[in-house]
């Protein structure tokens, strides 16, 4: 809550702000000494707990260059604003590939000024209380995450929170139950390489040799981008050229070979590339 008041002569070295409400039934200093100003004076109060159900009234006296108090001025009154709400993530899916899970929720970045990213949480199914796996920092555009921490055939439920600037914290989304594939299945391509060519970007991988690969999938993110499926490919396919990288734009590649059934294998290492 913001005071401003007029300043007064050159004989002020400063002012102090009283208030009184909440659990305040008198009239106490909340501020230190605020410094003196001939047009006028400002003051804050970050207070925390100031509760938008009460009403909070303040008063400022001024201290002259003897230190000696001015009588109070006129009584203002102030309602806080309610608390604030960050909004709660939705739209939690993911993407199971053998013994990692790809989370994706939906972008709150263009709705929420500041935030700053997004905590994920995680538990056996239906089992206990939600421990986080991830801590975001600050990364507020990124919605998404990998956990390669299960284990072989678990199921987990999985949700996510959205913090911002100022410590705020969102509920819980809503959980999402994956389980994982029972082993491990296909082994992730190896080799993974990008060159510029004429026209765009040519991705290269080495061969998985086992006898039930039925092809390949590509997918491609931008930095803090969303992670898409770009290309599905025949088994004997061991490069593509992805014809729609714009130039001066760094994309992120990783390939997973995928079995007869459609069950897919762990991605490749990821790998960067950029037309000129």
């Amino acid at each position: 809550m913001r005071l401003r008041w007029d300043g007064l002569g050159p004989d002020i070295i400063g002012y102090q702000v009283y208030r009184q409400g909440g659990a305040q039934k008198r009239m106490q200093q909340v501020s230190g000494l605020v410094p003196a100003d001939s047009t006028a004076a400002t003051w804050v109060d970050t207070t925390a707990g100031l509760s938008g159900r009460s009403a909070f009234g303040y008063v400022v006296r001024a201290v002259g260059d003897a230190y000696g108090l001015s009588e109070p001025s006129n009584t203002t009154t102030i309602v806080p604003a309610p608390d604030y709400v960050l909004r709660t993530p939705t739209g939690l899916r993911a993407v199971v590939r053998a013994d990692t899970v790809m989370l994706f929720w939906d972008d709150l970045s263009a709705r929420e000024p500041t935030l700053s990213g997004y905590d994920v949480f995680r538990r056996p199914a239906g089992k206990g209380k939600f421990a986080a796996v991830h801590r975001s920092g600050f990364a507020p555009q990124t919605n998404h995450w990998t956990d390669a921490g299960g284990a072989a055939g678990a199921a987990y439920e999985y949700a996510v929170q959205a913090v911002d600037l100022n410590g705020l914290k969102s509920h819980l989304s809503s959980p999402l139950a994956v389980r994982l594939a029972a082993s491990l299945g296909l082994p992730a391509p190896s080799s993974l390489r990008t060159a510029a060519v004429a026209g765009g970007l040519a991705l290269f991988w080495g061969q998985v040799y086992a006898p039930h690969v039925a092809g390949y999938r590509i997918y491609r993110h931008t930095a803090g981008g969303r992670t898409t499926l770009v290309k599905k490919t025949s088994p004997d396919a061991l490069s593509w050229t992805d014809t729609h990288a714009r130039a001066r734009t760094v994309y992120i590649y990783q390939v997973a070979a995928v079995d007869s059934t459609g069950a897919e294998g762990p991605a490749s290492a990821p790998v960067t590339g950029r037309r000129p």
